[in-house]
């Protein structure tokens, strides 16, 4: 089964508003940038969009946009507060009486 994930790809766009290219960020400086042509992307509207991508011999390849929004996402820092919260048993200690 090939690997499967969800990407934000970001436009690449000029002055007139021609798309030149679609493009992923990588989590860290060390890591390449993901480039794709603009028929490879399905349009859509904004300047980014969340897509499901599958890894395919030496590239990425997008499937399909994906149904979750950025705002369902949970966050890093989100993430971590919980854990810490749960780890301190509840609200921080400041709170407690």
């Amino acid at each position: 089964m090939p690997e499967r994930q969800i990407k934000k790809l970001q436009r690449l766009s000029g002055p007139d508003g021609v798309t030149y290219c679609y493009f992923q960020r990588p989590g860290s400086r060390s890591r390449p940038w993901l480039w794709f042509e603009p028929w490879e992307v399905p349009d859509f509207e904004g300047p980014f969009a969340l897509f499901e991508c599958e890894r395919a011999t030496g590239h990425w390849r997008v499937l399909r946009r994906s149904r979750t929004t950025w705002a369902s996402r949970p966050t890093f820092r989100l993430v971590r507060r919980d854990r810490a919260e749960r780890s301190v048993g509840g609200a921080s200690t400041s709170e407690r009486g």
